[in-house]
């Protein structure tokens, strides 16, 4: 017959600086990032990019019918790195409750991860969105959809949400 002997030693540190740390996660600083563009609800950079997304058909140039068909770089960004943000999501959150990473370090990695994946499918656009129409290429001298200025690239950007 073989007898061992066990002891348990409740050492509630590390347990109360593991519940404090999931208090934390929704007190303090974010517990979301946001992606995209922001400003004012009908400046002309937040129109121009959501008839992009979305496409607006009934939408007018010099006064003549210019639909815009559309090209979602957000929707699209977001469906191909689901997976791959939502394993990230899963690893930090342990190392979140353990102390081993600030939640608003990794959520601003976060967002500057999926901002710089927001930013290749705007520039992979000819691959993947319509094209534009010949007189959309004479105007802006470019047949690159999504870029003219570069104004609407350049504007995606990343914050917390508190």
């Amino acid at each position: 017959m073989i007898k061992a002997n066990v002891s348990i030693k409740d050492d509630r540190k590390e347990w109360d600086k593991m519940a404090k740390a999931v208090s934390d996660m929704s007190v303090k600083g974010g517990n979301a990032v946001d992606v995209g563009l922001f400003g004012e609800q009908g400046s002309d950079l937040v129109e121009y990019a959501s008839k992009n997304e979305f496409g607006d058909p009934s939408n007018r140039y010099h006064g003549r019918l210019a639909p815009i068909p559309p090209r979602p770089f957000m929707r699209l960004t977001f469906d191909s790195e689901k997976d791959r943000i939502e394993e990230q999501i899963d690893k930090a959150k342990i190392k979140v409750i353990t102390g081993d990473l600030d939640k608003d370090k990794f959520l601003v990695r976060l967002g500057l991860y999926f901002q710089r994946k927001v930013v290749e499918k705007i520039n992979d656009s000819p691959s993947w969105a319509a094209p534009n129409k010949p007189s959309t290429i004479l105007e802006k001298g470019s047949s690159h959809p999504l870029i003219d200025s570069g104004r609407m690239r350049q504007s995606i950007t990343h914050r917390l949400v508190k």
